[in-house]
């Protein structure tokens, strides 16, 4: 009954005409230019969650776009019930040409797990399990960390060493030139010896990804770690706590960066 009802509501859009996508049934078509042959279509998914947000009964539904090239994007939209009535409080996007796994409201907000693109991957075939977390603040959905990935926040891990089956341990003289901070909002922050580096990462379970966007371009010593440093960072594939301390596990097992606080 609720898709039904929501399945013919109008939801914002920046790819149609109007800047709205008025479905029925569930979808809705336009041209993807005047005169063109190819359509944007812009379809609900199933299946819609529902729960209760801010005090207020909710549904959490999932909008595909296909605009006429060989993208498909979708959407989050958040809808409440406003006077007896279905209204669309906000939307964001999940990505291009991802996979929905899962959809629920917990005591945080909305849960969303996906399969998404590893870095390098082509766009075509998502591989990489994700999950993310939604708040409503002010009215706007905002993204946030799971509950999972919260105990890497807050504080600035140092770099102990990394411990390898094959090449042995690493240490650095000074972990203070080498750190790594997880933030809230997904970026993480990293100190590499005489640069400074950032990206984001991403969290399903106990399984990490993190991927680079920017970096300084100093020239360090000779005798810097900073390129095993940052290939072991980018080579993690879960994490663990032991001890206070932070341990990312490598690539196909082998081998352990240990980070303290």
């Amino acid at each position: 009954m609720v898709w039904e009802e929501i399945g013919h509501l109008a939801f914002p859009s920046e790819w149609t005409a109007s800047g709205h996508a008025p479905l029925a049934n569930g979808t809705y078509r336009e041209p993807a230019a005047p005169g063109a042959a190819s359509e944007i279509v812009v379809r609900l998914r199933h299946p819609v969650a529902l729960g209760e947000l801010a005090g207020r009964p909710s549904a959490a539904a999932v909008l595909v776009t296909e605009p006429g090239g060989s993208g498909s994007f979708t959407n989050l939209a958040l809808l409440q019930r406003i006077n007896g009535d279905w209204k669309v409080v906000d939307q964001v996007l999940l990505g291009d040409r991802i996979r929905l796994s899962a959809m629920a409201f917990d005591d945080r907000g909305i849960r969303v797990d996906m399969i998404t693109h590893g870095p390098g991957k082509p766009m075509c075939c998502p591989t990489r399990k994700a999950r993310s977390q939604f708040v409503l603040e002010d009215g706007r959905l905002r993204k946030t960390l799971p509950l999972e990935a919260m105990p890497l926040t807050g504080r600035i891990w140092k770099w102990h060493g990394t411990v390898q089956d094959s090449a042995g341990q690493t240490t650095p003289t000074d972990p203070e030139r080498y750190t790594i901070e997880f933030l809230e909002d997904g970026q993480v922050r990293v100190s590499v010896d005489c640069n400074s580096a950032g990206g984001t990462f991403t969290v399903f379970r106990n399984r990490i990804t993190i991927d680079m966007a920017y970096a300084t371009m100093a020239a360090c010593p000779p005798t810097s770690l900073e390129n095993i440093f940052t290939q072991d960072l980018l080579a993690t594939e879960r994490f663990f706590f032991k001890e206070n301390r932070l341990h990312l596990m490598l690539t196909g097992r082998s081998g352990k960066m240990i980070f303290f606080r």
